[in-house]
């Protein structure tokens, strides 16, 4: 299961550079990590190695041929830093078994080959299923309180007391592209459900 997410920004953020993300080379490595089949390209099963890259496959697929080539991806990549945002603020919307997640914790992890410039970002879901994940302030430019940069994002949801599965947190297949121009007044929604097998109950 995956999520895209098609972030926006404020006025604030768009005057703060961009990571400079080697795109080629983040690129390349990508394709190392999920080219099971050692053909130079990443199909979408393959993807699903790196749940951010598999999160935008259709976008980044421009030729429509069904596969990603290191080309794709880092055109990609490059388009985050030509945006000229360099932190957006993108809030999320989550939901297990059809209700907010309220108390949850949300954290977004830099895929392995993008945590050269990339920082995990984190939040807690309020009563009504609303977070808004940021780096820590210490990581933030002077005069922000909240933002994180656009990257690929393998997503991970637990809560102190409800027990999410591990294809939630741990073994996690959420993945998030954040981009340059999020949607603040619609925000995506993450709809987390147990299987029948898993149970629904508190910890």
């Amino acid at each position: 299961m995956t999520f895209v997410v098609i972030p926006g920004c404020s006025s604030g953020p768009a005057r703060i550079k961009a990571p400079p993300i080697d795109a080629t080379r983040a690129a390349a490595e990508a394709v190392q990590r999920c080219d099971r089949d050692h053909n130079g390209t990443v199909s979408p099963v393959e993807a699903a190695a790196s749940p951010g890259l598999g999160a935008a496959f259709e976008h980044i697929d421009t030729d429509h041929d069904g596969s990603l080539s290191v080309e794709e991806i880092a055109a990609r990549m490059t388009s985050w830093v030509a945006g000229g945002v360099g932190i957006v603020t993108q809030p999320l919307r989550v939901t297990f078994n059809g209700k907010p997640l309220a108390g949850g914790h949300v954290e977004l992890v830099p895929e392995p080959y993008l945590a050269k410039w990339l920082k995990p970002a984190e939040s807690d879901i309020a009563p009504n299923g609303i977070c808004s994940p940021s780096l820590p302030p210490a990581d933030l430019p002077q005069g922000l309180h909240r933002g994180m940069n656009c990257g690929f994002y393998t997503v991970r949801i637990t809560h102190p007391e409800l027990m999410v599965p591990a294809r939630y947190n741990a073994e996690s297949t959420l993945g998030i592209e954040v981009r340059p121009d999020p949607d603040l007044f619609n925000p995506p929604r993450l709809a987390l459900e147990t299987r029948p097998e898993e149970g629904r109950g508190s910890r």
